[in-house]
């Protein structure tokens, strides 16, 4: 809970699920999982020096694959990671649906997704960094003419850290001297 606070995820989203899971040395760890569509899981595992140090890691379990937050409308939201997803989740006004993509390699999976569930309008939410950039051109491109696509553009470099600077100007603005 202190990791996610730290990233100013909360309240925490009903889709993040604490995780305990076991290594093959058959320690136990714990960390904050999503379900993926094939029922796998992406775990990221963190440590007590975390929340000061950013250490951890993602573990995939069941293979890599997307995952779907669903929404009560016909708009979907892309973005790359599950701490993104959970910045939309706190952000929005209405509940969209959401996938994550877990990985920006995984955007044709989210293309296949799309295409099977007919939403009217598509959000584009990826990171600000090359890989971001260019997934985002890819899937534009892919879905050219069969849906409406739309840019979110942001400051920082992922949703969650402008999650982090619209939470700390809010902040400050809202002190009193």
């Amino acid at each position: 809970i202190a990791y996610l606070q730290s990233r100013y995820i909360y309240p925490i989203p009903n889709e993040l699920k604490p995780v305990a899971y076991y290594t093959t040395t058959g320690r136990k760890l714990y960390g904050v999982g999503i379900k993926t569509l094939n029922s796998g899981w992406v775990i990221r595992q963190t440590t007590d020096k975390a929340v000061n140090e950013e250490v951890s890691k993602y573990i995939f379990s069941g293979g890599a694959d997307i995952s779907y937050w669903e929404g009560n409308n016909d708009v979907v939201i892309i973005v790359e990671g599950m701490f993104d997803a959970g910045a939309v989740r706190l952000l929005e006004k209405t509940k969209n649906n959401i996938i994550v993509l877990n990985s920006v390699s995984n955007y044709k999976k989210a293309i296949e997704f799309i295409n099977q569930n007919k939403f009217k309008k598509i959000v584009l939410a990826l990171d600000n960094d090359g890989p971001g950039t260019e997934t985002s051109k890819k899937i534009r491109e892919l879905l050219k003419g069969t849906v409406e696509v739309e840019e979110f553009k942001y400051t920082g470099k992922d949703l969650n850290e402008y999650l982090i600077i619209k939470s700390q100007n809010t902040r400050k603005n809202t002190l009193k001297p």
